[in-house]
């Protein structure tokens, strides 16, 4: 049977858009003939365009080269994350800005050459999923649909290529640096390495092989994260204006990754259907390329698919302890240090390679001095 494929996804905490802080794309897979025109659609646009991630695998099944709505059918019902009610949205949007002679420049004067509705914009300008019986409510002819479609998917490349420049993908951590010769570790960085590639076991996954390591191996899986609770998500289950519930469930909402797209109507593959409970609660492995980066030192990162941990601490102590520690619900005293809350999902964790490390506190120190030197904009001290 044909497995999902579960390529690069750029996720968690990076939104609006997708940033360096959460962003690893291979060194050498660069698209530099659109890499021109995916600067400023990249940092100009985030609003208007929504929150649309294009390079999504994971989430919905395709390759970047397609796009997450297609003109057969092949998806139907879904908004792509951002709000916006159609894909047709985003092309018109990209005409009407200021770099679109950028754009034309690359992909034709033709990629723009589509008939739009007179009411194209108070559509666009709703929120929410279009209607199961309409779902593309931008009313376009057949040509006029394929063109969209088409141009959307250049918007997309364009974006990928972005990621994959060296303003995104710098690769000059100090981690790099050592590997060229001309930085070392300190010796609590060495001794982080060391555990990392051993007794932690944290390369198993994120793998630290080849020419520019990416440290993941693009894999899924659940490591039984607690629920977070404090997401707003769980209390918006009330109707909008429009009569929009963004979230049915509610409270009783339980993320289940990328089992949930195998088990939903947007797959695109129905053989997948049957491997949805073996994936229920997985999520893939996320790069730690830039896992420390942050704007300034006191700037909170959250970390994991739904932003459970604050700090690389506490995650290196849930690998190091989560099966060991006792169980406690959440917001107990303890939480996070002495004792840990059930996983969100309790299906499918992953209790061979992680839960019960055995490692010290100041080995768990270490290890997160290591993840400090992954970190892109790395300057030798002045000597």
């Amino acid at each position: 049977m044909d497995r999902p494929c579960l390529g690069f996804e750029p996720h968690n905490c990076g939104l609006p858009g997708i940033n360096p802080y959460a962003v690893r794309t291979t060194k050498t897979a660069k698209l530099q003939l659109c890499q021109p025109g995916a600067g400023p659609l990249f940092r100009s646009e985030q609003t208007r365009l929504g929150r649309r991630q294009f390079l999504g695998h994971a989430r919905h099944g395709y390759s970047p080269r397609q796009s997450i709505f297609r003109a057969s059918g092949g998806t139907t019902g879904q908004s792509g994350g951002d709000g916006l009610l159609d894909p047709a949205c985003a092309v018109e949007r990209v005409s009407l800005s200021p770099y679109r002679p950028l754009f034309e420049t690359i992909w034709g004067a033709h990629a723009f050459d589509i008939r739009w509705p007179a009411d194209v914009e108070q559509i666009c300008s709703r929120g929410g999923p279009p209607s199961p019986g309409d779902p593309f409510p931008v009313h376009l002819s057949g040509p006029d649909r394929e063109r969209a479609t088409l141009t959307y998917d250049q918007i997309g490349l364009a974006i990928r290529a972005f990621e994959s420049s060296p303003e995104v993908n710098a690769f000059t951590s100090k981690y790099d640096a050592v590997r060229a010769g001309t930085a070392k570790f300190t010796a609590l960085e060495r001794r982080g390495n060391v555990l990392f590639r051993g007794k932690a076991r944290c390369n198993e996954c994120h793998r630290d092989s080849g020419e520019s390591p990416l440290f993941t191996d693009f894999t899924a899986d659940n490591l039984g994260v607690p629920r977070n609770s404090a997401q707003p998500f769980y209390a918006e289950d009330q109707p909008d204006a429009a009569g929009y519930r963004v979230n049915p469930r509610g409270a009783r909402y339980v993320d289940d990754g990328v089992g949930a797209f195998l088990a939903s109507p947007t797959n695109p593959n129905g053989k997948w259907a049957t491997l949805a409970d073996s994936y229920r609660g997985k999520f893939q492995a996320s790069s730690l390329r830039n896992v420390d980066k942050r704007p300034h030192p006191d700037f909170v990162k959250a970390y994991m698919h739904n932003g459970y941990f604050k700090s690389l601490k506490e995650v290196v102590h849930f690998y190091n302890t989560r099966d060991v520690l006792r169980r406690c619900a959440p917001n107990d005293p303890g939480e996070k240090v002495t004792c840990w809350p059930a996983p969100e999902q309790p299906a499918n964790v992953n209790t061979t390679q992680m839960g019960h490390l055995g490692l010290t506190n100041a080995e768990e120190d270490a290890i997160v001095a290591f993840l400090g030197t992954l970190s892109d904009g790395y300057e030798a001290a002045a000597p």
